[in-house]
């Protein structure tokens, strides 16, 4: 009788090779006093951290913005700005990386605008103590975690080095 599952066999997907917010969030964790944040559901996030946690065995400073269905159909741009304002206070991180997911992407949302509207809006606007916030667009439908990684690269990049 032949068998019907051979663990020897088994074919796996590895997920790091096909997240492009995780290749983002490597480049904003190999930072020092920096912080990624993950646009998106809390699931997004937590694969990831969990991934990593058990990956490097300690733990990974990965946040995310925690949007819900609701939040993903009326709009994120609240979560967003709740989660960068708590961050900003409590953690004090000198780069925030906020890596898009496939959730906010798919709604049409532009984040790139909100993120804009936030940083013009800020009330106490000090230049030496506001962190560098880098948006990325990182969507985990598309391409692997590679495609992620040189996306935060570039937007690093572009953001650091002067024209």
């Amino acid at each position: 009788m032949a068998k019907i599952f051979n663990p020897e066999r088994r074919g796996a997907i590895d997920p790091l090779k096909y997240s492009q917010p995780l290749g983002g969030a490597l480049v904003f964790l190999g930072l020092a006093d920096s912080l990624p944040i993950m646009h998106g559901s809390q699931g997004c996030a937590s694969f990831a951290k969990a991934l990593l946690t058990r990956h490097f065995n300690e733990p990974i400073p990965l946040q995310t913005t925690a949007i819900s269905e609701v939040t993903a159909v009326l709009g994120s741009g609240e979560a967003m700005v709740a989660t960068l304002d708590a961050i900003r206070k409590k953690q004090r991180p000198a780069i925030i990386g906020l890596l898009t997911t496939g959730v906010t992407e798919v709604s049409g949302e532009d984040v790139g605008g909100q993120l804009r509207t936030y940083l013009a809006t800020w009330a106490d606007a000090d230049e030496d103590a506001a962190p560098l916030i880098i948006g990325v667009s990182t969507p985990d439908f598309l391409g692997g975690l590679s495609d992620g990684w040189s996306a935060a690269l570039e937007a690093l990049i572009r953001a650091v080095v002067p024209a």
